[in-house]
């Protein structure tokens, strides 16, 4: 447009404040030699505004909201080419002249409130860019901004130790001059909006600020000592509704669910974004600047607001919801050092690098709060920087940045070094040889003593696993991605989200799988160890190694005493971390489809089928061998009268042609049959029958070589196939 002319444009965009008022709209208005930009309407000296505005020479084209992505808002341009171009962003205006040909504009300047003050004022002609602040609080008549002393004209609200309210923003007076509020939670601190300082006596959760809408909380677990609990996490929950913004140290959710944000995010009206250093929250009554290890919160205003920012209250602003045991006191050995040289170092922030900070924003309770922490915590992690990155971020934030105090403060590590390391819940980011890891909670690590390393062995009905926690390995220099088992092909598989390193090994894949029989124990072994990284003679790693195992116990006696109307003994065998049943029954017919009856009769030479069968045993990894099976006239399996069906190791005895054996050392079952008899001259109504049975590793040779005839073998000689020095046995008993 050209002229006198006039033009609304809406910038709900670009989020800006001015003075703690937010606007949506700019309006845009020519005439003569003067141009107004105003966010209330277009100009008109009879209703309160805030405008911008320019006297300007020669005739004038305006530009509106040229380019959203550079957030520029309009253009000014002449004749002769020159241009005045202003651009918006957040509560910061920039405005640029452009062109070879003289100044565009003699003078800028922000008028505020019906009566025409001028709040701030810039002159242009010799800068060709002038940025200023659009930070500070007003009321309908009144303005403050940031950096006015307190007895000023406009800060006749605010005086020494008392804040000055306007309306919806307030600014706290600090040492004579007027800042925004800013609370500090860093470490095992909070420094609240009246700069008072406040001690995390546990490991608990706490409200940091609840403005009705939306809750803030900050989490505070342990790292390198199980009694210190150091910041961890921040969370922002909407308090009649379902939302949830949760800040980790390494990663950010959105309503459970994992978010990048290193573009900013909208959720629910509130922008989330990510820098190199930081994670952003941006809202309303409230903005948050999180590194993962502080969080320093602005607040517009203390009213109507509560938590530990506003009143610093240890027990009303506890949560201890699903954290049992988090304010119980742990009894651990104090840190025996000396800390002056570490509290020298907090003094830093009261030297030359924030000079410019220290009387705006004293640092006294930053100070105070960083000599308390580090005498009582390792300085693995140089716990005192966290109170200078949280100093220094607040004094950012009202206009006073510090310059570089990291060497003077010895802080190595980068600010936000965590924000990109992610760990899991039984783990902290922290410092390991100079560079940022995840490590081992204390209390997580408490758990395992000597040289544990994870959990117990697990073993099911045919697999075993081990589960290490990596950084257990770590903490013992081990690399985790250099663990193999028996097997140099089976690595150990690191779960994402819980950090552990999981092997396994079962019938499929045996992963070089070792077999031994001990004790009356069928016993599967592998072990964990380093890759051999060994050159030569020498190697210049430290020997590693961790087994486990599983095992199947052989059966032990049982004498159950049933006759033949029950046609079945069941024997559940409950060893180690394996569970297997072995039962004997007897049969009527060879398919073994028709079970002896109770009460049932069977006259002698009757044929008979008894079968050995078990479950919960994996077929893939043992069978099993029945190597003998013998009557006799009493309960006690060593009695002197005794008829043999099957001799050692596992065939029909070559004598009786009645006895058959079949699928002996074949599987997890097998079966034989005989001919019903007696003993002759018995004088007791039962008949027992024993079976001796022997689990064999699969890997090996276990069906008895019984040849093609009825000829006796060697037992010795065929023993070695399935070597059990303590054999199970199960019997049955019928009577006449």
């Amino acid at each position: 447009m050209t002229g006198a002319a006039e033009e609304v444009k809406g910038i709900s965009y670009l989020s800006v404040k001015i003075y703690g008022k937010s606007f949506i709209t700019l309006f845009v208005k020519s005439e003569a030699n003067k141009v107004s930009a105003c966010f209330e309407g277009l100009k008109d000296p009879a209703k309160p505004n805030t405008c911008l505005f320019a006297e300007v020479t020669g005739t004038l084209t305006i530009e509106m909201g040229a380019n959203e992505a550079t957030q520029q808002v309009f253009k000014f341009k002449d004749t002769s080419g020159n241009a005045l171009k202003f651009t918006l962003e957040s509560n910061q205006m920039s405005i640029v002249e452009e062109g070879t040909n003289g100044a565009l504009a003699k003078k800028v300047y922000l008028e505020i409130g019906p009566d025409g003050t001028i709040a701030e004022e810039k002159v242009l002609g010799f800068d060709p860019t002038t940025v200023f602040s659009f930070t500070g609080c007003r009321t309908s008549s009144d303005v403050g901004f940031r950096g006015m002393t307190c007895d000023g004209l406009k800060m006749k609200m605010c005086s020494s130790g008392t804040a000055m309210n306007y309306g919806t923003c307030t600014l706290a007076c600090v040492n004579g001059g007027c800042v925004e509020h800013v609370c500090a939670v860093t470490s095992t601190h909070v420094i609240d909006v009246d700069n008072n300082m406040h001690t995390i006596p546990d490991r608990c959760n706490y409200k940091v600020v609840d403005d009705g809408r939306w809750t803030l909380t900050a989490a505070f677990r342990d790292r390198r000592r199980q009694d210190v609990g150091l910041l961890d996490q921040v969370v922002m929950k909407e308090n009649s509704g379902p939302n949830k913004i949760e800040l980790f140290r390494g990663q950010v959710k959105l309503n459970d669910v994992v978010t990048d944000v290193s573009t900013a995010t909208m959720f629910s009206g509130i922008s989330i974004s990510k820098t190199a250093t930081k994670i952003l929250i941006d809202y309303t009554s409230f903005d948050v600047s999180f590194d993962g290890d502080s969080a320093v919160i602005t607040l517009g205003s203390k009213v109507s607001k509560s938590g530990m920012c506003i009143d610093g209250q240890i027990n009303t602003n506890k949560d201890t919801t699903n954290l049992a045991g988090c304010d119980t006191a742990v009894q651990v050995d104090a840190e025996t050092k000396d800390c002056t040289e570490l509290k020298t170092l907090c003094e830093v922030m009261q030297g030359a690098s924030f000079a410019s900070c220290n009387t705006p924003f004293p640092p006294e309770k930053y100070i105070e709060a960083c000599k308390d922490t580090v005498c009582k915590y390792p300085s693995a992690d140089t716990i005192s920087c966290s109170y200078h990155q949280a100093y220094a971020t607040a004094c950012a934030i009202i206009n006073y940045p510090s310059d570089d105090y990291r060497t003077e403060a010895k802080c190595t590590s980068t600010p936000g070094a965590c924000l990109d390391t992610y760990c899991s819940s039984h783990e902290f980011c922290g410092l390991q040889q100079n560079t940022e890891t995840c490590l081992c909670r204390s209390s997580f690590a408490a758990k395992y003593t000597g040289n544990s390393l994870g959990e117990p062995t697990t073993c099911d009905s045919s697999s075993a696993s081990l589960s290490l926690a990596v950084c257990l390995l770590d903490q013992k220099g081990v690399h985790y991605d250099e663990l193999q088992l028996n097997d140099a092909t089976c690595k150990g598989v690191k779960d994402p989200d819980t950090h552990m390193l999981n092997f396994k090994f079962d019938s499929t894949n045996k992963c070089g799988t070792e077999t031994e029989n001990k004790n009356n124990q069928l016993i599967y072994k592998n072990k964990v160890t380093l890759k051999d990284h060994t050159t030569g003679v020498i190697t210049r790693h430290d020997q590693f190694q961790v087994d486990f195992s599983c095992y199947y116990s052989q059966p032990q006696v049982q004498n159950v005493a049933l006759k033949i109307k029950s046609s079945s003994v069941v024997d559940t065998i409950v060893s180690g971390e394996w569970t297997y049943t072995l039962t004997m029954s007897a049969y009527k017919n060879k398919e073994r489809t028709t079970a002896i009856g109770k009460d049932e009769e069977l006259l002698l030479d009757t044929p008979i089928w008894v079968e050995l069968s078990t479950t919960g045993l994996d077929e893939n990894l043992v069978s099993i061998v029945t190597t003998s099976c013998w009557a006799t006239q009493v309960a006690n399996k060593d009695d002197a009268t005794q008829y043999k069906l099957i001799e050692t190791p596992g065939c029909a005895n070559a004598q009786d042609s009645s006895v058959k054996v079949t699928g002996n050392g074949l599987g997890t079952s097998m079966y034989f049959s005989f001919n019903m008899f007696q003993f002759t001259g018995q004088t007791t109504d039962a008949v027992h029958l024993h079976c001796e049975v022997s689990l064999c590793d699969k890997t090996k040779t276990c069906a008895p070589s019984c040849g093609g005839g009825r000829r006796r073998r060697s037992p010795r000689f065929h023993r070695a196939l399935f070597e059990d020095p303590n054999p199970g046995l199960i019997s049955m008993s019928w009577t006449k």
